[in-house]
């Protein structure tokens, strides 16, 4: 069983160390993100501004139809679509046909909605397609709206991955982001590989020191909480009150919160720290359903009065994620709209 790694003692390794599954056609844009890394937007004046670029670059690499297929009106049904199933088809402009010039102006776009962490990871994410023999590039981008105006977005999605971004104004939203994975563990140079080793292992850690007090059987176990609603109402929280946590304990809730926080671009990120900051790590609510033994099915959440982080493994054994961060009333920038 692999060791449970800690937000607080352990930084993501992939661009260190290089361990990052190999997606064919994404190395130029890793390259760029990568390179670009100490010039992330720091402010969201400077994210809103690399977003326009990076759209605007995709329209004006794509020919007419592809543009026709990329774009569309800002209150379009699909801009509050963002299921993770597997399909064959979906409305959008898919990577798989594209020229590997024109994907990787694609995934450039993707990179300004979300972190650098994130980003790798959803590469990640993509390439382990492969492992369930899937197409690892067979997800869509679509654009909402005119890039640069005072409303738009976009949205890429596909199996196991949903990043969406809305500029209102001068704000711009980034939830609900969705990331899974199957398998959980794969093989890299003859080596165990876990995708998302800190949202699973130090999750069942952080189980394993509460006790009983932390199991708690869910209303909808099923899946993720919410499903795939557009918004969700505040739901009640299930489990045990983080008040009763020792310092040990917190520090590992905040390490599991922290590696979801950290996948979106750091003014987002940011924000959503205060939030969780604004509620008290020790105000929050972590319930956790199934069990505590690796690779058998489980579901675990964390409740606040203001968001909802909730993970899913239950298919395949426990070997097969669905998550997602929900913020209550102000997903997609419905707050704004």
């Amino acid at each position: 069983m692999p060791t449970p790694i800690s937000r607080r003692t352990f930084l993501r390794g992939s661009l260190a160390t290089g361990s990052l599954l190999v997606l064919p056609g994404v190395l130029a844009p890793r390259a760029q993100t990568i390179t670009a890394a100490a010039q992330a937007p720091a402010t969201t004046a400077e994210l809103i501004a690399a977003n326009t670029l990076a759209a605007g670059n995709l329209l004006d690499a794509l020919d007419g139809t592809e543009r026709d297929a990329v774009t569309f009106d800002m209150d379009d049904a699909l801009s509050r679509d963002w299921n993770w199933t597997l399909r064959q088809t979906r409305p959008g402009l898919q990577l798989t046909p594209l020229t590997e010039a024109k994907r990787d102006t694609a995934l450039a776009l993707v990179a300004t909605g979300m972190s650098e962490t994130g980003f790798l990871k959803a590469l990640d994410i993509m390439a382990l397609q492969r492992d369930m023999g899937n197409d690892p590039l067979r997800f869509w981008v679509r654009i909402f709206g005119e890039p640069g105006s005072a409303r738009w977005g976009w949205s890429f999605l596909g199996h196991h991955l949903t990043v969406n971004t809305r500029i209102i104004g001068d704000e711009i939203f980034t939830t609900p982001m969705f990331l899974g994975a199957r398998p959980t563990v794969t093989q890299k140079d003859g080596d165990d590989y876990h995708v998302m080793s800190v949202e699973e292992l130090t999750a069942r850690e952080l189980v394993l020191s509460l006790g009983d007090d932390a199991i708690y059987t869910f209303t909808s176990p099923g899946d993720i909480l919410g499903d795939d609603s557009y918004l969700m109402e505040p739901l009640a929280p299930q489990g045990i009150a983080t008040a009763r946590f020792n310092t040990a304990q917190l520090e590992m809730l905040d390490s599991i919160v922290e590696e979801y926080i950290t996948a979106h671009p750091a003014p987002v990120a940011d924000a959503m720290r205060e939030q969780v900051a604004a509620e008290g790590i020790e105000n929050l609510t972590f319930g956790w359903t199934g069990s505590t033994v690796p690779e058998e099915r489980h579901t675990y959440a964390v409740f606040g009065e203001t968001f909802l982080l909730t993970y899913n493994n239950v298919r395949h054994s426990g070997t097969h994620i669905h998550s997602v961060w929900r913020n209550y009333g102000h997903d997609f920038g419905a707050s704004r709209l």
